[in-house]
């Protein structure tokens, strides 16, 4: 991930939700133990002002071929 321009200013709800997403894609192949963790993230999502559907939106984005390892592997992951 490289920043070209200034990081926007979040609010700490928002940087929760951004942290999460970084965790969930290193729970596929890097740190696979933390994923039976993430299941629950309703009460970081309810106080971020974040959707469910938003969530699974930025998920999609970030991880384009979803949880499989295999896939996550051969992407260079």
């Amino acid at each position: 991930m490289s920043l070209t321009g200034a990081v926007p200013s979040f609010r700490i709800e928002q940087w929760l939700v951004i942290v999460l997403l970084f965790l969930d894609a290193l729970s596929v192949a890097r740190i696979p133990r933390i994923a039976p963790y993430l299941l629950n993230k309703t009460k970081v999502l309810e106080g971020s002002g974040i959707s469910n559907e938003e969530y699974e939106t930025m998920k999609d984005i970030l991880l384009p071929l979803g949880r499989v390892p295999q896939f996550a592997t051969l992407s260079g992951a």
